[in-house]
């Protein structure tokens, strides 16, 4: 009996540690000029058996109360209102920047939905050669479907 209760103790506190793991704060690079393209998988058509589509790696799209990040195969949304802060490009080692194949790897170990993987997701966009500006606390959406 005494054992049980010290093994279910063990068990529930380590339970405890592992679900208060501390979520991080990261940056996407984003640069609309780079011509880089990725592999998007889609639907597939008598044209395209294996569903594959070409898509620019980068696209930025601009609405009312929202801009629309795209990055490969996944987008991001960026309230107008919200928090932006323009600087020198030298600014980016001091940013805690994350791949877009992190973020997603990240993403498929846990059990979350994506907007809650990390504490927040920040872009910073690559605007000339020696400006960037940071876009505060974006929300991921999830996959990429063109509208």
């Amino acid at each position: 009996m005494k054992k049980n209760a010290i093994l279910l103790f063990i068990f529930l506190k380590s339970i405890i540690i592992f679900s208060q793991e501390e979520k991080e704060s990261v940056f996407l690079f984003f640069d609309k000029n780079d011509k880089k393209k990725c592999a998007i998988e889609g639907e597939s058509t008598y044209k395209n058996p294996k569903g594959k589509y070409l898509a620019n790696k980068f696209e930025k799209k601009k609405e009312k109360k929202r801009i629309l990040f795209n990055i490969c195969d996944e987008r991001f949304s960026f309230n107008r209102n919200s928090k932006i802060d323009t600087c020198d490009i030298k600014n980016l080692n001091e940013l805690n920047i994350k791949s877009l194949e992190y973020i997603k790897n990240k993403y498929n170990k846990g059990r979350e939905f994506k907007h809650h993987v990390f504490e927040k997701i920040n872009i910073v966009e690559k605007i000339s050669d020696t400006k960037i500006v940071k876009y505060y606390d974006v929300y991921w959406i999830g996959a990429w479907v063109e509208d």
